[in-house]
């Protein structure tokens, strides 16, 4: 496997759409009647809302530690 320095970044609306492709096709290729399909993403969109909560506490834990990291430096 080759190391590629030059690799470039996807514009997240390039990586959005792809995403979403690939979503739709693999709805498309579990031949699963709709009924399941939306109970599953249904599922998987809690799931999601429980990851981003935790990811917003744990940014604001890191966010709130530099502050007062950063206020600690000012006062010395």
């Amino acid at each position: 496997m080759e190391n590629n320095t030059n690799t470039t970044t996807k514009p997240i609306i390039i990586a959005m759409n792809d995403f979403k492709q690939n979503i739709v096709k693999a709805i498309n290729d579990s031949q699963m009647p709709m009924a399941i399909v939306n109970m599953l993403l249904k599922d998987i969109i809690m799931q999601c809302d429980q990851l981003e909560k935790q990811e917003l506490e744990v940014t604001m834990q890191q966010y709130n530690k530099q502050q007062t990291e950063s206020e600690d430096k000012n006062e010395n």
